[in-house]
């Protein structure tokens, strides 16, 4: 995913709710009722968020992994110290984002 779509999913989960018709199958309509029906969700939207949530979470931890791991030689060649910066803020501001999403998570369980 690029910075710029990251971007883009982080400004689109800010925006208020939209409605949006999704197709399931029947086993995954039964798995969202079952956790509708165990109390733990008020609604089939809530589940569907919470599932949106966890899979954004898998997709910026990956992305960080995928960033670290291709600039994990840079520290051995000759970077600028804007360069440095830039990668330190992005890794920041990547993991402050993540943190906070799990920590709203959190309070919601």
């Amino acid at each position: 995913m690029s910075c710029h779509i990251l971007a883009a999913v982080i400004c689109w989960a800010s925006m208020p709710n939209a409605t949006l018709n999704v197709s399931l199958s029947k086993e995954q309509l039964a798995q969202v009722n079952r956790e509708v029906d165990s109390g733990q969700y008020v609604s089939a939207s809530e589940v569907v968020r919470e599932a949106l949530r966890d899979w954004l979470n898998r997709r910026i931890e990956m992305e960080v992994s995928a960033l670290e791991k291709a600039h994990a030689g840079a520290w051995e060649r000759d970077t600028t110290a804007a360069e440095l910066e830039a990668i330190i803020q992005a890794k920041r501001r990547a993991r402050a984002k993540l943190s906070k999403r799990n920590q709203s998570k959190d309070r919601r369980t």
